[in-house]
């Protein structure tokens, strides 16, 4: 401004930790096809999701082919199959990378069709750390839910964890 730069913060306060898990609904929202892939500009669908999602923990978006790809607060991680699954195309996670360091895991697109099988899943983000989804509304077909095994990371690192639990 006129008078210099203006900063302030305050601590972040989540709430109490969900030990349960986290309620996780797949929206009809998709992302910009030429913007999903950045932070700044594409901030309405993300917006438009946790809306539609609520009062879920978090909405899930898709990619214009029915492909998940991003959270509107944190990023997904699927195990499918027995394998941990990042969704291609959503917005590089920090936290979900560092969780996933030394961990074997592949990349790759998951048809919203697919998380009839996810075994387990997380949401990870710098204001939550790794959160464990206990369940998953909003898919089509004949899996309307589906309720999943909550197992919490097993770690101290307090990139990680929920904030002050």
């Amino acid at each position: 401004t006129e008078g210099g730069t203006f900063a302030s913060h305050r601590p972040l306060t989540p709430g109490p930790r969900p030990d349960g898990g986290v309620t996780i609904r797949l929206t009809g929202v998709q992302v910009h096809p030429q913007l999903g892939a950045h932070k700044t500009g594409n901030y309405l669908p993300y917006r438009l999701a946790a809306r539609e999602a609520a009062p879920a923990f978090e909405g899930w978006l898709l990619d214009a082919h029915g492909q998940v790809v991003d959270g509107s607060r944190t990023s997904p991680l699927l195990e499918l199959d027995g394998q941990l699954i990042v969704p291609a195309g959503g917005l590089p996670s920090v936290t979900r990378a560092a969780f996933l360091r030394g961990t074997p895991h592949v990349t790759r697109p998951v048809h919203a069709a697919e998380l009839a099988r996810v075994t387990r899943a997380w949401v990870c983000g710098s204001g939550v750390g790794v959160v464990p989804v206990a369940r998953l509304e909003g898919l089509s077909g004949a899996y309307p839910a589906r309720d999943l095994g909550v197992q919490w990371s097993d770690t101290t690192d307090p990139a990680l964890v929920w904030p002050g639990g």
